[in-house]
């Protein structure tokens, strides 16, 4: 499964990638469904009327989701492996049998937390850990302090000094990701498991942006006076990655958050999510700067085309990487790590600011 994040003002472009068959069910919430049956002054329907006739619940549930398109029937193989789908309601009615059938449907959504966590990919756990904080808006950065909402997507200017402050903090950034990941990734005091997951996002792998992203800074900053410093939020990004570095490979006293480990499964988080986000988000960004600011004239595509041949389909790399992290990780540590999720993204999602500028 592939997850693609919707950042704050982005349009919501989520999307699944060889998503299996999976089982649609309803759960059951609200009114809900009355067993009594019909007193003796109810006046029962014709039943040669096939609409007016007393249905059973499954049959009502199947008629609404069959009217909403979203029905598939019940595979019961698939529900014993929690391969379902989770079909919201939008008005149960009165909640009696004979109104059931007109149940209607208001969203349906993937729901695999009935599977073990472990039987699942590191990639595809933590997606689905994403996909639930999106849909909880904790992922918002108009949550953060003194943060004004961004304008929609299509209201950006794409200003050039825009894109390149834009730039300039994304190098800023990964810069400092990777010197992190060279430092823990060569301390004795971080696992073996942890420094071997780290390892997978290593330049070598392919991965690596900052060289890239330096030439395209390199190639607007000549049609400006000068080329813009780093902003406040990519400074602390990125101060907060060389902490993390600094205290992953100190060593000393401190076990589970605090300690050694602790860091090194921020740190990895961090990554996680700067290169999800470069390799999906920002790559929406791209196309649209490099239409409403001639990129390729300019010669500033580096930053989104730009890959070794080792990763030559970088997001395939991206995921196997990832999974081949979770392998080397304990459930602990793989615990350490889905609980940052929700911390790290709206540092990712600040790097947009410099470049999310109304017309």
């Amino acid at each position: 499964m592939l997850y693609v994040p919707a950042i704050s003002c982005l349009p919501d472009f989520a999307s699944h990638l060889n998503r299996p068959a999976r089982t649609c069910v309803v759960a059951f919430a609200g009114q809900g469904f009355s067993s009594k049956k019909p007193g003796p002054k109810t006046q029962k329907k014709s039943s040669k009327d096939p609409e007016s006739t007393p249905i059973s619940d499954v049959e009502a549930i199947d008629k609404a989701l069959k009217a909403a398109g979203v029905y598939k029937a019940i595979n019961q193989e698939q529900a014993k492996k929690g391969k379902v789908d989770f079909v919201k309601v939008k008005d149960w009615g009165s909640g009696t049998r004979e109104n059931l059938g007109d149940l209607q449907i208001d969203e349906t959504a993937p729901a695999d937390s009935i599977a073990s966590v472990e039987a699942l990919t590191l990639h595809d756990r933590l997606a689905r850990e994403l996909q639930a904080l999106q849909r909880a808006g904790r992922l918002n950065i108009t949550g953060v302090p003194g943060m004004k909402p961004l304008p929609p997507f299509e209201e950006w200017a794409f200003k050039l000094e825009h894109y390149l402050q834009y730039l300039v903090d994304l190098h800023t950034v990964h810069k400092a990701l990777e010197a992190a990941l060279e430092a823990v990734t060569a301390a004795s005091c971080i696992s073996p498991g942890l420094r071997a997951a780290l390892a997978r996002y290593a330049p070598e792998v392919g991965l690596a942006r900052a060289g890239a992203i330096a030439r395209d800074v390199a190639a607007l900053s000549s049609e400006l006076p000068a080329a813009p410093s780093p902003s406040t939020s990519a400074r602390a990004f990125a101060s907060y990655l060389a902490s993390l570095a600094s205290r992953a490979t100190a060593g000393g006293p401190g076990a589970g958050a605090s300690g050694p480990a602790g860091h090194a499964a921020r740190l990895f988080c961090c990554a996680y999510l700067l290169h999800l986000t470069g390799l999906t988000s920002h790559v929406r960004i791209g196309a649209a700067a490099m239409e409403k600011l001639d990129l390729v004239q300019r010669g500033a595509m580096a930053t989104f085309t730009e890959f070794p041949p080792e990763a030559k389909n970088p997001l395939g790399v991206f995921v196997d990487a990832t999974n081949e992290a979770g392998r080397s990780l304990g459930p602990e540590e793989a615990d350490a790590v889905a609980s940052e999720l929700a911390r790290t993204m709206p540092k990712t999602s600040l790097l947009l600011q410099p470049l999310a500028r109304a017309a």
